[in-house]
């Protein structure tokens, strides 16, 4: 009798669930053409869907029946079906995608052209990350002729070669693959790109001046090239909805100690992306802006396998997934190091939130004080960089242990960092947007 009752009660509040699905479903018909709001809409929904259940959620572990937890996944299923089919030609929001142009950025940047080509506004090179800005920004216009050789290619520019103070910069042998692509032939840029020679500082401040809606921003390398526009034109905060940035790590310790390259450096809490450019990074970290973080912490557990690659090369199909099947492939080999999914996690969850597990508000703030001892040789060769910094100043050496690293700080900004995600999940989006011999189009 009191199993009875218990299902009783469950399937009332099924069916309430159910008429919250059913409102719900008509608000994201009325707003089929605003896509930009759909995780929001979902995250109305599930609240709605938890609200309801509740009372079975708190019932005992014993009378709980196997299938009713499965309910509010299979709604959020539901409603992902229900959007694709009430909306087929729904335009996605714009994004402009700030990138290094490293290894994990071309599979990235492979990854969204495939989900949303057309959503693609601008493509921003840093040129002081992995790869130098000419080869980078060159090699961006052949991944996406690569990728839908009849698209039409969005503006790529060139951004500088120096971080805003400090000497910091990676390896050059990183830098070297970075420009090469690890050997890949790809399709020659597109001449348009080449010849328009665009800066990316002015190409992002000008794209956000044009927006008709603030835009969203994907950061998968330094963050020098929106420092500078938000310094120079701080009024354009306001045409940035949301920055989603693979970027430092919270908990855990950083990564610019590399075995064979790098061991020597003294810092063992910074992530590369915030350590290449401390200064810049503290500038869009204190901007208040929304930022949304994907750091270490998260990337951290999900490493590249064997068991992934060979799946990846199996299943999926097309010039663009030959290509990263074969990178995969390389950054298999021992001497190539431990390798996860950090930038196409970042990628993905920019376009599917609800995959990150555990999203916390923090207040944080990025280490970029000068050393004390200015003085002696950097850890990397000062003679590369030139004598002065973005202020005019001369360049400093920057905190040797700390520089670049995240610390809690509760006057600093808050941020929503992804401390975890749905590795399994991230990585079947990753295989799953390959499987077809064309990206999708709108």
């Amino acid at each position: 009798m009191l199993l009875d009752s218990h299902r009783s009660s469950t399937a009332i509040e099924a069916q309430l669930c159910m008429q919250n699905w059913q409102h719900m479903t008509v608000k994201i018909r009325q707003k089929s053409a605003m896509t930009n709001r759909i995780p929001t809409l979902i995250g109305q929904l599930a609240q709605a869907c938890r609200d309801a259940t509740m009372p079975f959620l708190n019932m005992p572990r014993a009378l709980k029946r196997p299938s009713s937890p499965a309910l509010l996944p299979m709604l959020l299923m539901s409603l992902a079906v229900n959007v694709s089919v009430a909306s087929p030609a729904a335009k996605a929001a714009p994004w402009i995608i700030d990138t290094d142009m490293g290894t994990d950025d071309w599979i990235a940047l492979l990854f969204f052209a495939r989900q949303q080509r057309e959503s693609i506004t601008a493509i921003t090179v840093s040129g002081n990350g992995l790869s130098h800005c000419q080869a980078g920004r060159d090699n961006a216009a052949s991944l996406l002729r690569l990728s839908d050789p009849n698209a039409p290619m969005p503006p790529i520019g060139c951004g500088s070669n120096q971080p805003l103070d400090g000497f910091a910069s990676y390896p050059q042998p990183w830098r070297r693959g970075s420009d090469q692509m690890m050997g890949q032939t790809l399709p020659a840029p597109a001449k348009a790109v080449v010849d328009a020679d665009l800066d990316s500082t002015a190409l992002l401040a000008l794209t956000l001046r044009q927006a008709k809606e603030p835009m969203r921003i994907l950061t998968i390398g330094t963050m020098s090239n929106l420092a500078s526009v938000l310094t120079a034109e701080p009024a354009l905060k306001s045409k940035i909805f949301e920055v989603v940035s693979m970027a430092g790590a919270v908990d855990v310790p950083g990564n610019v100690r590399v075995h064979g390259f790098t061991e020597g450096n003294p810092n063992g809490k910074a992530e590369w992306n915030l350590y290449i450019d401390p200064v810049a990074a503290q500038i869009v970290f204190s901007a208040g802006l929304p930022i949304r973080l994907v750091p270490l912490d998260a990337t951290n557990k999900v490493p590249l396998t064997r068991a992934f690659v060979d799946r990846f090369h199996r299943e999926t199909v097309g010039a663009d997934a030959n290509v990263v099947s074969n990178w995969f492939a390389q950054l298999l080999k021992p001497e190539m190091g431990e390798y996860f999914h950090w930038d196409p996690m970042a990628a993905v969850l920019a376009l599917r939130p609800e995959l990150c597990q555990r999203l916390e508000r923090r207040n944080l703030r990025v280490m970029a004080s000068a050393d004390p001892d200015q003085r002696s040789q950097p850890f990397e060769a000062a003679s590369k960089q030139p004598v002065l910094n973005w202020q005019g100043q001369p360049r400093r050496i920057l905190d040797r242990k700390a520089a670049g690293a995240l610390i809690n700080d509760s006057r600093s900004h808050p941020v929503q960092a992804c401390l975890k995600a749905d590795g399994a999940a991230v990585e079947e989006t990753l295989i799953q947007a390959f499987t077809s011999k064309t990206p999708a189009r709108p």
